[in-house]
């Protein structure tokens, strides 16, 4: 760079400003702006062309099935795509509860989770709604010293 400044009028605005090349024509708007739109071109262009790039009748890599291929790495038929997709939206919830949920499982004798969804219903609750309360009772239960404990399990007829 020479270090020479030139004051120059914008083609695209006529505004006056201060160029460091004597072959700038845009202001630095006008120059971002002409680069967007160049950029938007360029990808409706390759939008356009990918859609047209047609690859003809391709066997299906998952049913083996003959479809006529709309963009040119398409893969699976409409109806295994959609399986896919599905299966994949499947997996990423799966990984994202074990990366951000713990899970506990409570195991009910054979019979008895119709009856637990009953009770449950009956005091205007769900099922995981009646774990959390267990479970706040427990806590509240196992905080207090012994003699008190012993003396409440008794009350309820709870042998632990």
């Amino acid at each position: 760079m020479n270090g020479m400044e030139y004051e120059v009028n914008c083609i695209g605005c006529g505004t006056s400003y201060i160029a460091h090349s004597s072959r700038d024509g845009y202001c630095p708007e006008c120059k971002a702006k002409r680069a967007a739109q160049t950029r938007h071109r360029y990808y409706e262009k390759r939008k356009h062309e990918q859609k047209e790039a047609k690859r003809g009748l391709v066997d299906c890599v998952i049913c083996g099935k003959l479809f006529n291929a709309v963009l040119s790495d398409q893969k699976r038929c409409p109806t295994c795509q959609l399986v896919h997709e599905r299966d994949i939206k499947r997996q990423n919830t799966i990984d994202y509860r074990r990366e951000h949920f713990d899970c506990i499982q409570i195991k009910v004798p054979k019979g008895e989770r119709e009856e637990i969804k009953r009770m449950a219903a009956a005091n205007g609750d769900s099922l995981q709604s009646l774990y959390t309360k267990g479970e706040k009772l427990y806590n509240a239960l196992y905080a207090l010293d012994q003699s008190d404990r012993d003396r409440i399990l008794d009350i309820l007829g709870v042998n632990l």
